[in-house]
C-alpha cells in the first residue's frame, strides 16, 4: 500500500520548500540530473523522439542548458542531414 499525504502535509511541504532557495534549486538540480540521465538512456536504446521530449523538458528548467542543447541539436541533425544549419548552430555556442 503506497503511503497517502493528507491535503494539510502536502500544503505544508509546499511552503516548506517555497521558503526555502536553497531547497527548490536542489529539488530544480536534481530533477534536471534524472531527466539528463533517462533522455541519455532512450537515446542509447534509439528512442530519439521520446528523448528530444525530455530534453525540452530540462530546457524548461535551464534554458542554457547546454547538455540539453547539444542532445537535440544532434538528434535534429540525424533526422535531417542536409540541415547542416543545425550544426553551425552548435559550433557557434561552443558546445
Amino acid at each position: 500500500k503506497k503511503p497517502t499525504l493528507s491535503t494539510t502535509e502536502i500544503n505544508a511541504l509546499y511552503n516548506q520548500i517555497s521558503e526555502n532557495e536553497d531547497l527548490k534549486y536542489r529539488i530544480i538540480y536534481d530533477a534536471i540530473e534524472t531527466y539528463l540521465l533517462y533522455a541519455n538512456e532512450l537515446t542509447l536504446n534509439s528512442k530519439y523522439s521520446e528523448a528530444k521530449e525530455i530534453y525540452l523538458k530540462v530546457l524548461n528548467y535551464d534554458s542554457s542548458n547546454k547538455e540539453a542543447i547539444k542532445r537535440i541539436t544532434l538528434i535534429d541533425f540525424n533526422e535531417n542531414k542536409k540541415d547542416f544549419s543545425l550544426i553551425l548552430i552548435v559550433l557557434h555556442i561552443g558546445i
